[in-house]
């Protein structure tokens, strides 16, 4: 499946879920007490999203659940911002049925800075911490190539 495409809860284990934002994976829910926020949990949230996390204190939750924030690490900073470069096409391709181009250069300004502190926010990074320079070629460069993929295939997105 393009990660990309991934919205809402899905399961992790019998009794866990994990909530993905454009791909992302940003919360695990869990029923029960046996469930401990360790290594091997975060070892499965990986597993599930190619990406490495970090879990989060366990907070109360609805119905006995106990929900943990994710965070993703550092080093997957690029691959957080290229999920949401594919977003940000997809969203352009929705509203246009065509994909950005010259004339198009302030929605890709946008796009770019709002997809960069949303990719800051999923890492917990803080501004001194990244440069908002080096990634952008980047993240143009994801935004093309899957905006040329939604107008190839009519924006029909099918699962791997």
């Amino acid at each position: 499946m393009l990660e990309s495409v991934r919205n809402g809860w899905y399961p992790l284990s019998a009794t866990c879920e994990l909530l993905y934002e454009h791909g992302v994976p940003r919360q695990l829910a869990c029923e029960g007490d046996e469930v401990e926020a360790d290594d091997t949990l975060a070892a499965r949230v990986q597993t599930d999203s190619g990406l490495e996390v970090t879990v989060g204190a366990w907070q109360t939750g609805e119905d006995g659940q106990r929900l943990a924030a994710l965070a993703v690490q550092r080093s997957g900073f690029d691959e957080v911002l290229a999920r949401l470069a594919r977003t940000s096409a997809a969203t352009f391709f929705d509203r246009y049925v065509a994909a950005p181009s010259g004339k198009d250069e302030d929605f890709k300004v946008e796009a770019y800075a709002s997809d960069f502190v949303s990719a800051m926010n999923c890492c917990g990074l803080v501004w001194d911490d990244v440069d908002k320079d080096a990634h952008e070629a980047a993240w143009r460069a994801v935004l093309e190539q899957e905006s040329r993929k939604l107008v190839a295939c009519d924006g029909q997105v099918a699962a791997d």
